[in-house]
């Protein structure tokens, strides 16, 4: 008969022996199973870990371009197929202008939300991880506008980035194509300016003139509306000017965009920038650049716009046929 141990560190001895004989001496099988136990176990806490998980947006990158898709948009919308779509709005810029846009890899990201901005206003590692070392002028933007209630333009809903960097669109607030051209042509038009022209409006710039950037931005704008509109059309610009007149109609005292800045300024007191009367007088514009220069010439107008092949505002209104130059745009914009 074994005599039990009087000692309760000697019991605890026998005990641990007795619990060890119980699981039995290692086997291969016995290894291998707490192995992947561990390994099962460190995959899991990775996974709660990893940006993906707890961010709010799915990411995918195609060179230096990324797109960032929020999730739970509808449809099953996810970071591919925003990819997908970024590449089909590059690809009809294209077609329509002969300039392709991101064509020398730039960096550039596309923000894609669905429904509103609000997923912003948290600091999401994904969009920190995307925007790590960028300058902080370009970043400013970005944290000043995932504060406010505005959803985009009046326009599109889109909001993009001063230089040219990214792009945010609201998925759910219109055709989702429409929308990523009318982001892709802003992008690309600040980013090409040339430099004499983008020392002229760049704040930081001690050449920085408010009058310059002022018809800057309404060309800009014009552009971005011309070839949002026809990407909607499916490229007839044949039918622009009569499609032009209908969307500005939208603008009119009685229309929904004039209910929905009365509503942004009730809700935030904020003055619109570029309110209902700017965006009428850039269809307006757009409508006369198509009745006068033509589709072909308008389109090549367009081009320059979006490459930066221009040394001025000057120059590339002056290969317009019709005799445009910067008193045109002053006159639209009411100067």
């Amino acid at each position: 008969m074994e005599q039990k141990p009087r000692n309760p560190l000697a019991r605890q001895h026998v005990a641990s022996r007795k619990g060890a004989a119980a699981w039995g001496s290692p086997t291969p099988l016995k290894v291998a199973l707490l192995a992947t136990v561990s390994l099962v176990l460190g995959g899991l806490a990775a996974w709660v870990l990893l940006d993906s998980t707890q961010s709010s947006f799915s990411m995918a990158e195609s060179g230096d371009a990324a797109v960032l898709v929020e999730k739970g948009a509808s449809g099953g919308f996810n970071a591919r197929k925003g990819l997908e779509l970024l590449e089909e709005a590059a690809l009809w810029i294209e077609s329509a202008t002969g300039r392709r846009p991101l064509a020398d890899g730039r960096r550039f990201t596309a923000i894609m939300t669905a429904g509103s901005f609000a997923s912003l206003a948290p600091p999401d590692p994904l969009i920190t991880e995307r925007f790590s070392g960028a300058d902080s002028p370009s970043r400013l933007p970005l944290r000043r506008f995932a504060r406010t209630m505005r959803g985009g333009e009046l326009a599109f809903p889109v909001f993009p980035s001063p230089d040219g960097s990214y792009a945010v669109i609201d998925l759910e607030a219109a055709p989702p194509l429409p929308s990523m051209v009318h982001a892709l042509v802003h992008a690309e038009a600040s980013f090409r300016r040339p430099p004499a022209a983008k020392a002229l409006t760049d704040p930081f710039s001690d050449r920085f003139d408010p009058e310059e950037t002022t018809r800057w931005r309404f060309v800009d704008e014009t552009v971005a509306l011309l070839l949002s509109e026809l990407a909607a059309l499916g490229g007839e610009a044949a039918q622009a000017s009569a499609a032009f007149d209908r969307a500005a109609s939208r603008y009119a005292e009685d229309g929904p965009v004039r209910d929905e800045h009365r509503l942004r300024l009730a809700l935030t007191g904020t003055v619109e920038e570029k309110d209902a009367d700017y965006y009428l007088a850039a269809y307006g514009f757009a409508a006369r650049l198509l009745a006068v220069a033509g589709s072909s010439g308008t389109l090549g107008f367009c081009a320059r716009v979006v490459s930066g092949d221009y040394d001025g505002l000057e120059d590339a209104l002056a290969r317009l046929e019709g005799g445009f130059g910067p008193g045109d745009v002053d006159s639209a914009l009411g100067f």
